[in-house]
Order: C-alpha cells, then structure tokens, then sequence
C-alpha cells in the first residue's frame, strides 16, 4: 500500500496562514500541486509580445517573433520564455512570444534597452505587447503533477505537495492570497489612448488574466484517443465561445495557442489565455455556463477513466492585476487584437 502523503495549503506560510475552512475539507479525489516561488519574490512580470498578419500560415509574424525571442535571451531577459501561435477570430495569423520575468526592475532595464521598439510601428504587420505585473499575493497556480510545471512554474524554486484547496467550487479564490479577505472587484472602464503611432489601453482595477494549459504529448493509446476526440472538442468548443461571444460574460479577449518548438514547429501543448473584467466574472462562467460545464466534464471523465496511470498534464495561471501594474500597446493591429476588444462599442 502506498504511503498517503499529507495536503498542504497551496499558499505559502509567509504569504496567509491556512484557511481553516479549507483545511477541514475532505481529501480531493485527484492530487494537484502549486510551484513554490522564492520566499524574497514578491511581484512576477508576464509580458505577451505578438505579431499579426492577415494570413493564417503567419510566416513573416513567425520570422518577427523569432527575432524578439532573440531579443529576450539576452543578459536581463526573462527567466523562461515560450512561443505559440494561433489564428484568431479575424482569421488573421498570429504568433507569441511570452516571457516571465522574477523581477520588475530587471523587466524595466531589459524592456528600455531591446522591448520598447516592438510597437514603434515600422514594422509591416501588427506589433503588440501586454503587460502584467502581479503580487505574489494576487497570484495562484495549480498543476495536474509536480513535474514539468508550465508557465510562471518553470521559475519555482520548488513544486508543493499535494495541496487542500481544489476540487471544489471556490478553491481558486482560496489559492490566492489576497482574495481571501477581499473581493477584487474590478472599477472603472479602459480607455484607450493614441501615443507616437500606436494605441495603448489604459486599463481598469482588478484585470484577471488566466492562462490555462494541457500537455497531451506523452499521451498514448487509450488515452491519447480519448483526449482527442472526447475532451479536446469541448475544450475546443468553449474557447471559441470565449472568442467570439466572451464579453457578454466579462470575457474581453480569449487565445487558445497552440505551444511552438525551438523553429517554429507545433508541439502536442496548447493553452488558452483570458482578460476578463475580474475574477468573479471568471468564477461565473467556470462555475455555471454551458461551455465550462462541459469541459470540466470531459477532464473530469478523463482523469477518472485513467487515474494514477493519466499522461495527461494540466494547469493552469490566475492573476489578478492593479491598474498601475498593466500596460497594453498594439500598432497596426485589427481592432479586435487582445484589450483592444474592451474599448470597442
């Protein structure tokens, strides 16, 4: 028989004490895991440099991107870098390139010496660049193992053991350490703003990013088939509905990327990215709407049918950002690109 290991909470000691409330929860049927930063780390930076063009095979955006993520494996770049591509709801091509950063200062020095010139607007296709900076304490994360950890998890000094607060309805909010004792709620409207040839968002309070991700490279068999042909359509199937009709729920932009090699090439990783109005908005469609329902069904039905022998890797990143930690800046890009969808009518 093996050993059960003891749950912890998924924040860490210095940052909130346990939540009681959580503490006392049953055992969730599944164990998930959070990265454990640097206890001296107390704000990240997540920074999105893209390019488009009005092509879905996007080779000139690629060759772009290429040459920014050139950029950002310089001295002061980000700690861990990726690309992605994806055609979005215009059909226009686009490919990423996103890089998290440890420290704000040293995003700052590096941005001013080789990110600024990115949406200076001579280049031919549209540029952009989106910007957050959370507090550790507005920050929460949770992956389906701990090992290979995505995202902002790639800079973890170490991954958790299995954590109490998930498996429920609620357990994100309690992952993150200032939602426990406040609502951050969003106020305000964005606005746009016409600087040196290119638009800027200037955002609202409470902005919430997630970035949610699977890796189905190590999958086989059974499992692969039943990944792509039960869950990937329903995780499909909502993401577009984000796309194209989000802002009704407070969803202003959604991406669902498909993850790139070292040239370019598509590898078997995808993640969706959200800006959405806050993080209650984003509770209320994960809790309740069609398109989530389903989804978290197909996953659930996955994991379930496969177990501990489950290849199948998922996570996911929540931010939730102040108005002075944003920056949105798009030259030549199609009025529908990322926040530019928020000051549209």
């Amino acid at each position: 028989m093996s050993e059960v290991v003891q749950l912890e909470s998924a924040v860490a000691p210095h940052l909130c004490p346990v939540n009681s409330s959580a503490a006392t929860r049953e055992r969730p049927e599944f164990d998930s895991y959070t990265g454990r930063l640097d206890t001296d780390v107390r704000q990240v930076v997540m920074a999105y440099f893209g390019a488009q063009e009005q092509s879905a095979e996007a080779g000139a955006a690629l060759d772009d991107v290429l040459r920014m993520r050139a950029l950002m494996r310089r001295p002061g770049g980000p700690g861990h870098l990726e690309l992605s591509r994806y055609v979005d709801e215009a059909g226009f091509g686009t490919v990423l390139v996103v890089g998290y950063w440890l420290s704000p200062e040293a995003f700052d020095t590096w941005y001013a010496a080789h990110g600024a010139g990115w949406t200076s607007g001579e280049a031919a296709i549209g540029h952009f660049v989106e910007v957050v900076r959370p507090t550790v304490r507005r920050l929460e994360t949770i992956y389906s193992s701990n090992r290979d950890l995505q995202g902002i998890g790639t800079l973890a000094e170490r991954p958790s053991g299995p954590i109490i607060e998930h498996g429920y309805w609620g357990g994100m909010r309690e992952r993150m350490p200032d939602a426990r004792d406040s609502s951050l709620a969003s106020s305000g409207t964005p606005e746009p703003v016409a600087r040196d040839g290119a638009t800027e968002v200037v955002p609202h309070e409470g902005l919430c990013l997630i970035r949610s991700g699977q890796d189905f490279s190590s999958t086989e068999g059974a499992e692969r088939a039943f990944y792509l042909e039960q869950v990937e359509p329903q995780l499909r199937a909502g993401m577009d509905f984000l796309r194209d009709e989000g802002r009704s729920i407070g969803c202003f932009a959604n991406r669902y990327v498909s993850v790139l090699g070292e040239e370019g090439e598509r590898r078997e990783k995808s993640y969706a990215m959200s800006w959405w109005n806050d993080m209650a908005d984003l509770e209320g469609w994960a809790r309740s709407h069609r398109t989530h329902v389903r989804i978290f069904g197909a996953f659930t039905a996955h994991m379930k049918r496969f177990g501990d022998d489950a290849r199948l890797r998922l996570y996911h990143e929540v931010a939730v950002v102040p108005r002075e930690h944003q920056f949105f800046r798009y030259s030549r890009c199609h009025e529908g690109t990322g926040m530019l969808r928020a000051i549209q009518d």
